[in-house]
């Protein structure tokens, strides 16, 4: 009867809890707003992850075991989603004049306004379908790592994401960061105009995404360990996902999304991330023989 209730956590599941632990401190330290419906919701969370851990552990080539595996994914999107609320709700101000007023400092100009006098329709399009088209990289690893069957380093991979995701999330929610495109909007015209991709995409990026949450660039962060896992499958790989992380790069400063600090920060953290997930695969499973 004792193995039949065992809770069977996967790594991604601790680190969920853990992140939920901190935000409940947070609340109970700094008293926010509609605080009995922020401390539901991340007990309600955490009920999440004790229920579906209670699930027997699965064949690892099913297409359940799959949802299972990325259920901490899925879970870690429904708290970035919420930062823009929660934020509002503690009160915390935007921090975005250290960034635009150190890159001032350094460059002697705000990198968005040098970028400005470049800017063209045909450009705009371009920019937001390369930011865009970033989102390949990370449904490509999961797609090539799962029908290529090394389980393991899917597995792995998910880790290193979930790691690195949660450390940008605990950095967002109490230090938020609005980006270049609100913190600057007083200083010069930051509009970005053209008739198809620059007028649709920033709607979906506004549905999609809290309005506090430039540093760290998680996207970027979540683009990175994407391609530092594609880079083992041979030498096309690193020229296509470098391609796309510069793309990406370009895309989320000429378009106002981020501060240059913010990339830089999270290439940092998903180095970090990645190298954790490699540890901990390496004390479990010894040398990694996938692919080869």
């Amino acid at each position: 009867m004792a193995d039949r209730f065992k809770l069977n956590f996967y790594a991604g599941d601790k680190l969920v809890l853990l992140y939920i632990i901190i935000q409940l401190a947070l609340i109970f330290v700094f008293k926010p707003l509609s605080r009995n419906s922020l401390l539901i919701f991340y007990l309600a969370s955490a009920g999440s992850i004790l229920f579906i851990s209670a699930v027997p552990r699965l064949e690892k080539r099913s297409p359940l075991h799959f949802i299972r595996s990325i259920y901490p994914l899925i879970m870690i999107y429904v708290f970035y989603r919420i930062l823009g609320v929660q934020t509002q709700l503690f009160g915390f101000q935007s921090h975005d004049v250290i960034f635009y007023s150190l890159e001032k400092q350094l460059l002697d100009i705000y990198p968005t306004f040098a970028l400005q006098r470049v800017m063209e329709v045909w450009l705009n399009e371009l920019s937001y379908a390369l930011y865009c088209l970033g989102l390949v990289l990370p449904i490509w690893v999961i797609v090539k790592l799962y029908r290529q069957k090394y389980l393991k380093s899917f597995d792995n991979f998910i880790l290193a994401l979930s790691i690195s995701c949660l450390i940008c999330l605990t950095i967002i929610s109490v230090f938020p960061v609005s980006g270049p495109g609100q913190a600057l909007k007083e200083f010069y015209y930051l509009g970005i105009y053209g008739p198809r991709f620059a007028a649709i995409v920033p709607i979906l990026i506004n549905i999609l995404t809290p309005g506090t949450a430039s540093f760290p660039a998680i996207y970027f962060c979540l683009l990175t360990i994407s391609s530092y896992y594609l880079w083992d499958f041979g030498n096309k790989y690193v020229f296509l996902s470098f391609t796309l992380l510069i793309s990406v790069f370009w895309g989320g400063v000429y378009l106002r999304y981020h501060y240059l600090a913010d990339a830089l920060v999270a290439l940092l953290i998903a180095f970090l991330g990645a190298t954790i997930a490699s540890f901990i695969y390496y004390m479990k499973h010894g040398p990694s023989t996938e692919p080869s």
